[in-house]
């Protein structure tokens, strides 16, 4: 439920602020995705007690709720330039990520014709029953003893 002038969702008697409307669908996709990734990335990074990982993870959370509007200036105080800088700041860092790590590959996008695949590892595979390769993980393995590239039917 939310409030009558769309800035605030009621959830179990709590006020949250609603993510700015003026985001193009792309765009809050895109931070939704992101959003969706760092949260895990919490969880993850919290069983295993990692804190550098947890607050890594953490400060990417904070970008894509900054970017949907959710925290920071509220957008209803900003202009529609202020707005747009604001989502594409958060996107320029979170699709790059921190200045000392490569960028992280977009969803469906593959990796540069010029980046090396790494090569089959033979220890980790072994044939199943029916020849095919299995890794140490029993997945399927294309038959260099390599992972096919996502989107990639396996074994086929």
């Amino acid at each position: 439920m939310g409030s009558e002038d769309g800035r605030w969702l009621v959830v179990d008697g709590r006020r949250w602020r609603a993510a700015d409307p003026a985001l193009p669908d792309d765009v809050r996709a895109r931070l939704l995705h992101h959003l969706g990734v760092a949260r895990s990335a919490v969880r993850s990074a919290g069983r295993a007690g990692d804190g550098a990982a947890l607050a890594a993870a953490r400060a990417r959370v904070q970008l894509a709720k900054t970017g949907l509007g959710e925290r920071g200036t509220a957008w209803w105080d900003q202009d529609d330039a202020a707005r747009r800088a604001r989502w594409e700041a958060a996107l320029t860092a979170l699709d790059g990520g921190p200045a000392d790590l490569p960028p992280r590959p977009r969803p469906g996008r593959r990796p540069e014709p010029d980046r090396p695949r790494p090569g089959p590892r033979p220890e980790l595979a072994k044939a199943g029953e029916d020849g095919v390769l299995l890794g140490e993980d029993g997945v399927l393995l294309g038959e260099d003893g390599v992972l096919p590239p996502a989107g990639r039917p396996r074994g086929g």
